[in-house]
């Protein structure tokens, strides 16, 4: 071992040190992560591979002490800069085993790559630290998962919050607005229901975008469509934000029909038409035909244009015609996501 660091660190050109140089650095060279090896105590790097050089971009900077380790630049994932002193091959230099450190270097193109950095001090048979070295790996597609993750999991908490609230609030004015214990339960289960399927389909989409004639059938119901009701309109995907507030709106719609407007009577119709106004879909429920006179309840008023048109992040509309119920609800589009906000 003595030997084998004396030929390594070796600095006067000593008969076998070019030898033993070259065999090591062909071995190191045929790694596939990165690797340095520093001499000690001033810390000098001796040398790195060629896997280094291709990750970090720029070949081995001539670090003569510990102190030029700041010449590599590096984030913190708090944003601070790495200082020499932090980086694991001087943590290494100084007895600490497996120093580790997961930073996000910068190159000289521009770009950031996330590495993680593993020392170990190198120690002759005596014990005393002759140098050390460290593996360094790539660790970018993890890092991008793993801010994926925090995403995807933010992003539920705030839907799951969102789909509580209007549960709770459908709770609410259920009750305040029932007739009777019976009228409750049927008025609730059934708006729950709408609930329920619509988010079935928005798990179907990845919760990312769902199609206006997808979301319209799925708000009127689980089983045949009443052929009493026609709907139809323009090609347009929905955000899942919107899409939720936007099919319950068009199941209440429904509701109030059945109970005082046009699907109330046999003789009764409903056209359902929605067009595509660049960031905004329009939707018109029209009725034909409904006993006079028409009439919202309250529940279904305040549902849909105090807590549903914001969560379209639109406007709903609602005038009691001699023919029926008109409602315009207006929902936001939105911008598609790009590649990295999916």
């Amino acid at each position: 071992m003595d030997k084998f660091f004396h030929l390594v660190f070796d600095t006067t050109g000593g008969a076998g040190t070019a030898t033993a140089l070259e065999r090591l650095q062909a071995v190191l060279d045929a790694l596939p992560c990165g690797v340095v090896l520093a001499e000690a105590p001033s810390g000098r790097i001796v040398t790195g591979n060629k896997a280094l050089e291709t990750m970090l971009r720029h070949r081995r900077l001539p670090s003569m002490t510990v102190e030029d380790y700041s010449d590599w630049p590096a984030l913190h994932e708090n944003g601070a800069p790495v200082a020499a002193r932090d980086w694991p091959l001087a943590r290494a230099l100084l007895g600490e085993v497996d120093p580790t450190l997961e930073c996000q270097y910068l190159r000289p193109d521009g770009t950031r790559l996330w590495i993680k950095v593993v020392g170990q001090p190198l120690r002759n048979d005596g014990g005393a630290i002759v140098g050390a070295l460290v593996a360094i790996t790539d660790i970018d597609e993890i890092k991008a998962a793993q801010a994926r993750e925090r995403e995807v999991h933010l992003e539920l908490h705030h839907r799951v919050n969102n789909a509580l609230a209007m549960v709770q609030a459908i709770a609410n004015l259920s009750a305040r607005d029932a007739l009777g214990d019976q009228r409750l339960k049927s008025d609730f289960f059934a708006r729950i229901g709408a609930v329920s399927r619509i988010q079935i389909l928005l798990t179907q989409n990845n919760w990312e975008f769902v199609c206006a004639h997808e979301l319209v059938r799925e708000a009127l119901g689980a089983g045949p469509i009443d052929p009493r009701i026609a709907y139809a309109g323009d090609a347009a995907r929905l955000r899942s934000s919107v899409a939720l507030g936007l099919g319950v709106a068009v199941h209440e719609l429904q509701l109030m029909s059945r109970a005082t407007g046009a699907l109330s009577t046999p003789g009764g119709s409903v056209d359902i038409v929605w067009r595509n106004f660049g960031s905004k879909l329009v939707v018109e429920w029209r009725e034909s035909g409904a006993p006079a006179p028409a009439q919202c309840s309250a529940f279904g008023a305040e549902l849909l244009q105090r807590i549903l048109a914001r969560q379209m992040g639109g406007s709903v509309t609602l005038d009691h015609a001699a023919c029926g119920l008109y409602a315009q609800l207006v929902a936001e589009l939105g911008p598609a996501k790009t590649p990295s906000q999916a």
